[in-house]
């Protein structure tokens, strides 16, 4: 299972064996290292079921578009969509079509625990693209939908709780919503989740804008 991830991470497209021999079997000599590989993809293989999923040609491996749907590449797919029509000016074909494409985005990949170093750059790039629907989502909303978005932004933070970005955007809405604790609150959960899934405090801006909050 962490061989398919590392496929999925890498592109899923043409990546490299050497490569995925590297990430796994770094301290395997040449034979010894292909040898695992062979026995890894093979019962990669019987667990799909699906002759055919995974393509081995030429020294690199594939994920059979055909055959296979993987829920991060849509997801990929529709937000560069979403992007591509924020720089040209253009309308989403339907108003649910941003809800459809957050919708995809199930949590952090690979869960919230410690994951490994492979896996870290696709994870961050998945979280930048779901922050910012939520930020394009902001700029189209007028003032009197603002409380329809920061019920979108908390749903945001139970699916992702390390995605600092959300906090970043919600907690001013409540502060200019006279909501200051609900805004402490949130601050609150920011710092204990950060720190439990990935070792770190709230970034500064965070910190002075909580604690003129608190202040109040």
């Amino acid at each position: 299972m962490e061989l398919l991830a590392a496929i999925v991470a890498y592109g899923g497209i043409d990546v490299p064996v050497a490569r995925l021999i590297d990430v796994f079997w770094p301290e395997a000599d040449g034979d010894q290292a292909q040898e695992n590989f062979k026995k890894s993809i093979a019962r990669l293989r019987k667990l799909l079921v699906v002759d055919g999923a995974i393509l081995w040609q030429d020294g690199k491996l594939s994920l059979n578009r055909e055959q296979c749907w993987v829920d991060a590449y849509t997801f990929e797919a529709n937000s560069k969509e979403a992007d591509l029509r924020e720089v040209t000016g253009m309308t989403a074909r339907d108003g649910n079509e941003e809800k459809e494409v957050d919708a995809l985005y199930r949590g952090p990949f690979l869960g919230r625990s410690e994951i490994p170093l492979w896996a870290v750059s696709y994870q961050e790039r998945l979280r930048t693209q779901f922050t910012k629907l939520f930020m394009r989502r902001e700029k189209a909303m007028a003032g009197s939908q603002r409380e329809q978005l920061m019920v979108e932004l908390a749903r945001a933070i139970d699916v992702d709780p390390v995605a600092e970005p959300l906090y970043q955007q919600l907690i001013p809405l409540l502060v200019a919503a006279n909501r200051h604790a609900e805004a402490a609150a949130y601050y609150d959960r920011c710092r204990t989740e950060l720190a439990r899934w990935a070792g770190r405090s709230p970034s500064a801006g965070l910190q002075e804008l909580t604690q003129t909050i608190r202040l109040r």
